[in-house]
Order: C-alpha cells, then sequence, then structure tokens
C-alpha cells in the first residue's frame, strides 16, 4: 500500500519494523542527536539501529567510553531522524534514552549476539572512540566495553514527500496512545 494511501504513523511503523528483518534497509542507519553538557551544542552522528519493537522503542549498540554515552548520562533527552531515499519517508523521534543495565536479560542477549558477530573488535579497543593517536596504536584487548541504549519515544514528526501533495504529521503519546496532529508540510 502507497504510504499516502494509510496512516502516516502506520506507514512509518512499517518500514521501521521492516528494517528489522531486511539489513540493506535505508532505515538500518539513524540520524541520533545527543547534547554535549560542557558546550549545550547538539552532537549528531550516525549509528546502527538494532531493532525497534511494535512500541516504537528503538534499541542500538556502542562502546561504553564513547561521549555519547556520557551525554545520555546527563541529558537522557534524544532525537532521531531516519530517511527513507525511494518512498521519499522522513521520520522524526522525541525520544527519552536509558542505558540497558548489565545485569538484565536484554541486555546479556544482545551481548552474546555482539560476541559471536564480526564487529566484536569495535567494542575491544584499548583506547576510547574519539580519542587522539598521535603515534599510539590501537590494540584489542579481551575486555569488551558494550553498552545497549533503548530510545522510548515521546514524539513522532512524520513528512511524506509525494508529487501529489506533501503530508506531515506529529504525533504525541499521551496514556500510552499516539495524539495526532496533521500539519502543514
Amino acid at each position: 500500500m502507497n504510504p499516502v494511501e494509510m496512516n502516516l504513523l502506520e506507514a512509518a511503523k512499517q518500514e521501521l519494523i521492516r528494517s528489522n528483518r531486511d539489513y540493506r534497509h535505508p532505515f538500518n542507519l539513524m540520524t541520533l542527536a545527543t547534547i554535549d553538557a560542557k558546550t549545550g551544542y547538539p552532537q549528531v552522528r550516525t549509528v546502527v539501529m538494532r531493532h525497534i519493537d511494535s512500541l516504537l522503542s528503538v534499541l542500538f549498540y556502542s562502546d561504553s567510553r564513547s561521549p555519547k554515552i556520557a551525554q545520555i548520562e546527563k541529558n537522557n533527552l534524544t532525537s532521531l531522524i531516519w530517511y527513507h531515499p525511494k518512498r521519499k519517508l522522513q521520520v522524526r523521534m522525541d525520544c527519552i534514552a536509558h542505558i540497558v543495565e548489565e545485569k538484565s536479560q536484554l541486555y546479556k542477549d544482545h551481548l552474546i549476539k555482539v560476541k559471536h558477530s564480526k564487529s566484536v573488535s569495535d567494542y575491544k579497543s584499548s583506547l576510547a572512540p574519539g580519542t587522539e593517536l598521535n603515534g599510539l596504536e590501537v590494540k584489542h584487548r579481551d575486555e569488551i566495553h558494550f553498552s545497549l541504549i533503548q530510545l522510548n519515544p515521546t514524539l513522532i514528526d512524520i513528512l511524506q514527500l509525494s508529487n501529489e501533495g506533501h503530508q506531515r504529521s506529529l504525533y504525541i503519546k499521551a496514556n500510552e496512545q499516539w495524539q495526532e496532529s496533521i500539519l502543514v508540510p
């Protein structure tokens, strides 16, 4: 079904959920914004979405020493954006970030996936992400610096571009339900 013909939230949700099983889907990569408490500036980067559920709760991984982890610990308000170039669908979310506790089953399940993947070396670097090299050599150790971050949306802004007329809707979560406002694109 064409996204223009259905509720924008359902169209976006359908594409987001599809990205769980299609690794080439454009929504596998998302842009995450956090706030740097030292400078006050937003810090924006592309991260790999590892999973999104039916409630639109998003999971992604990070090196636990990454600046984004410290930023989330100081201010857990984040924003995400995805864009699907073929469908001309943009999805923005404001979320509350939560670093999943190491003792939780969710964390353990994802850590096992990482340990059995090629990307495990990404979390075994002797140096933290963003460290200036200055001739230092990056070595890989046995210790895994892994964090699982869960993002729970509070607001979703969806824009559908179309030659027949753009559509835009804003969804705000109230009492566990999404309240829609149709906006001028």
